[in-house]
């Protein structure tokens, strides 16, 4: 009895109640791309400029990111947000999500981010937060002061100007590396300040990798915001975000609870053979088109214990050699992500 209750709770889709949590934005809508999507307000000025690139398109595939052997809360859920504007002319494009009437206490903005291609450009806003259309909190990336191939991270409280971002330190080099971002904005301090990929489940660290307290104070935060201003190329992705009131739920990992539900809802001939397995087990899938999937084993604790892939995977049927020999004796979930959601079945390694 305790065997299923356990099992029911790991396999349970469970819908997020902590009043701490104000949002969590996955994307996960049927359109193609954002300015599409009635959930958020979106404007143009000038009125009636046009752009260079479809803005911010919704690509199937949620990036993944995992550190400390643990597995960011929104890995690999919903979709991304890939920004391409290429602007040509002084246009400011804003897209804002209302997720609270007034927040005044500290708060934090956490997501997943990934370059995709050198940024070419000095500073680009990625996403922050806002009072109404007024920015509070801002995520800036631009190219290397050292390297100019490679790129970094900066920060601005409640300001637009470029001069006003405070750059971190490092510069990174892999465009297709996934960061964890968060920004904590505080209206005790008066600060604003931003951590870079951060320890999942981990303390808030003492020192913020970048602060700013330029820019005029905001009285309350209300809305989720991009915003792209003037002639930089502004070209990366974004998933998982989540606004949340305390650091521990802006870095949770992965519960038990949220590992997935039975991939056999999918209908698509996943298995797992032997089961029990000892030292490899083959994953077999069937898939109606080419995906990318990332695969990822969970003790039942929730905890990461070993990423098993994240790569595309062809039409068809599929076949993939699971190395378990390194993974103690007992009871697991192997946790298959696709373009569509998120699946789990168990796995016993003798």
């Amino acid at each position: 009895m305790k065997n299923i209750t356990l099992l029911f709770v790991l396999l349970a889709f469970v819908s997020i109640t902590n009043a701490q949590i104000y949002l969590d934005e996955t994307f996960n809508y049927p359109v193609t791309k954002l300015a599409d999507e009635t959930s958020w307000t979106h404007a143009v000025s000038p009125v009636g400029s046009t752009l260079n690139g479809t803005g911010r398109s919704i690509l199937e595939q949620a990036l993944v990111y995992s550190n400390s052997g643990k597995e960011y809360r929104l890995s690999a859920e919903g979709k991304t947000i890939h920004s391409d504007y290429l602007n040509t002319a002084s246009v400011t494009n804003t897209s804002i999500k209302k997720f609270n009437d007034s927040i005044k206490t500290t708060i934090y903005l956490s997501f997943l981010f990934k370059a995709g291609i050198a940024q070419g450009q000095t500073q680009s806003t990625v996403l922050g937060l806002a009072m109404n259309t007024n920015v509070a909190s801002t995520l800036w990336v631009g190219k290397g002061a050292l390297n100019t191939t490679d790129y970094r991270f900066g920060v601005t409280r409640s300001s637009t100007t470029g001069a006003d971002v405070k750059w971190i330190s490092t510069e990174y080099t892999d465009v297709e590396a996934v960061h964890f971002i968060v920004l904590k904005h505080d209206f005790e301090t008066g600060f604003t300040s931003l951590y870079v990929n951060p320890a999942i489940d981990g303390t808030e660290p003492t020192t913020p990798t970048a602060t700013d307290n330029a820019g005029t104070a905001r009285r309350y935060v209300n809305n989720l915001m991009f915003r792209n201003s003037g002639n930089n190329k502004a070209v990366f992705d974004v998933s998982g975000v989540r606004i949340s009131g305390t650091w521990a739920e802006a870095v949770a990992s992965k519960s038990a609870s949220s590992i997935g539900k039975p991939i056999e809802a999918l209908g698509s001939g996943f298995s797992i053979s032997p089961n029990p397995a000892v030292g490899t087990a083959t994953l077999s899938f069937e898939l109606s088109q080419t995906e990318n999937l990332s695969c990822s084993i969970y003790d039942i604790a929730g905890s990461l214990v070993k990423t098993v892939f994240s790569a595309p995977f062809y039409a068809g049927s599929n076949r993939f050699s699971l190395d378990v020999s390194d993974i103690p004796s007992g009871v697991y979930f192997c946790r298959l992500t696709d373009g569509k959601g998120s699946y789990v079945k168990k796995l016993t390694v003798n």
